[in-house]
């Protein structure tokens, strides 16, 4: 058994989600600020995709991290190419702690619906992306789907999903996301695997805005 250590977040304010429809040339971000004056802004660019016979919309993710007295630096995170119109939601679930690492979610309902979680190491420029399976969302009604979010970290630095809001917490466990094996230089999706109801895991500071 785990010795309970949940290392509660100092503000709790909640996410601050963006909602667009992809379109051409709309620009979006939400931005978190800690108590150490640190700043993480994600960012997202959506356009024509300017590739011949595709007619598809672009979105483009970039995180602009400052620290206090230090000039931005900024990580191009993820590029997706689908249809025009299509729903698109992102956010900062926040920064671990003890770990300082960053996760981030991404939701795109276009026609190949992703659900993805950015992990970015703050002490490096490693930024992982874990493409969460869309048939494990669809398995929760939809009020739950829209309430999924990163949460925390396990010991074993693995990110920690679950609910937050409404009915869906007392009835819906938190899940580990392990990394899908790369194959042949394609990334497998993750595997969500529920956690243990006395298992602990670092929960995440979150103070953010939308800009």
């Amino acid at each position: 058994m785990i010795t309970p250590m949940i290392l509660l977040a100092s503000s709790l304010l909640g996410q601050t989600v963006q909602s667009l429809e992809c379109a051409n040339l709309l620009d979006r971000s939400t931005d978190l600020h800690t108590d150490d004056d640190l700043w993480v802004s994600l960012r997202v660019h959506s356009a024509d995709d300017h590739i011949k016979d595709s007619h598809l919309c672009q979105t483009d993710y970039v995180l602009v991290i400052t620290r206090a007295g230090g000039s931005p630096i900024e990580r191009k995170v993820e590029s997706i190419d689908d249809s025009w119109g299509r729903s698109v939601r992102f956010w900062i679930d926040g920064i671990t702690p003890q770990s300082q690492r960053l996760i981030a979610t991404i939701v795109e309902r276009g026609e190949h619906p992703t659900f993805q979680i950015i992990l970015d190491d703050l002490g490096s420029e490693n930024v992982n992306i874990l493409d969460v399976p869309w048939s494990f969302i669809e398995q929760f009604p939809v009020q739950c789907q829209a309430a999924l979010k990163g949460i925390g970290m396990t010991r074993r630095g693995n990110v920690v999903i679950g609910f937050r809001t409404g009915g869906c917490v007392a009835s819906r466990g938190a899940r580990e996301l392990k990394q899908g094996p790369n194959i042949k230089g394609v990334q497998k999706p993750a595997h969500p695997t529920l956690l243990k109801v006395n298992a602990t895991f670092e929960t995440i500071y979150q103070e953010s805005v939308a800009r």
